[in-house]
């Protein structure tokens, strides 16, 4: 979907941009889910005047986190506080 990262820009930040250009929806490849180790976005950015994009990776979003949410239990608490009004449940 996109190109190699610019050399220049890649150089210049010490491996940490990566600026590539989008090739077009027919670069779509489909893939298995089971192939994906890693979601990144791709954010949009001018270079010299040409459109390009650099890879957003966020620490520790790795896909093995994805198989649920924590929940405080002061947060659920508090929750279940609200939904109570003078003793009773509101629904």
């Amino acid at each position: 979907m996109y190109s190699n990262p610019h050399p220049r820009l890649l150089h210049e930040s010490s491996g940490a941009l990566f600026s590539c250009r989008y090739l077009g929806d027919p670069s779509i490849t489909i893939i298995p889910t089971s192939a994906i180790m890693q979601i990144v976005s791709m954010n949009p950015h001018d270079v010299d005047g040409e459109q390009r994009f650099f890879m957003f990776e966020q620490p520790e979003n790795d896909v093995t986190n994805l198989g649920g949410f924590l929940v405080d239990e002061d947060d659920m608490q508090d929750a279940e506080d609200d939904e109570e009004v003078g003793g009773e449940s509101q629904e």
